[in-house]
């Protein structure tokens, strides 16, 4: 199985385009941009998804509808609440392991995002748990993913929105001097 965590892109502020409180916040200009990066890697990647868990607050969402639609991916979009910024890690595991799907895209929030991805590589969240900047996206691959009560994951990529865009602007470059 493979799983991307995904740390939604850059959001405004309580109080801008209508936002109310912290679960209303959308993406703002940086993160469209952000998302629209990270949509174009992995369709450049030829990554193939089958499902998307996202957290009840907008931007995760908002980050998941967009990356999907620059991948043209047709994909379904899942709320679930163990996604929040305070989430358990075991609680999104069992989120993973009963998913029944062979590409599954997660967007989170720090710190929960950071604790899951410690968690599956069998590190101690507490303890061990990586700092994903806004639109930072892990891969990793996974095996016996339904009859293991732990993970043991391996890390095949860690891209940020800024390196991303790096890549894409070389690679658009070069493509312009052929």
């Amino acid at each position: 199985m493979d799983v991307y965590l995904l740390r939604h892109a850059d959001a405004v502020d309580v109080g801008e385009q209508g936002a109310k409180c912290d679960a209303e916040r959308a993406l703002s200009k940086k993160g469209r941009l952000q998302s629209w990066r990270m949509g174009t890697a992995l369709r450049r990647l030829d990554v193939k998804l089958d499902l998307v868990i996202v957290s009840p607050l907008a931007r995760t969402r908002e980050t998941a509808e967009q990356v999907l639609a620059v991948m043209r991916a047709d994909v379904p979009v899942v709320c679930d609440n163990v996604m929040v910024p305070e989430g358990a890690p075991e609680e999104m595991w069992q989120a993973i392991r009963h998913a029944g799907v062979n590409g599954l895209l997660i967007v989170g929030h720090m710190p929960s995002i950071g604790r899951l991805a410690a968690f599956l590589l069998g590190q101690k969240p507490e303890e061990m748990a990586p700092q994903f900047r806004k639109a930072t996206l892990a891969s990793f691959y996974l095996e016996s993913v339904g009859t293991t009560k732990r993970p043991s994951a391996t890390l095949t990529g860690l891209y940020s929105a800024s390196a991303i865009g790096k890549l894409l602007s070389a690679t658009h470059s070069a493509d312009d001097g052929d």
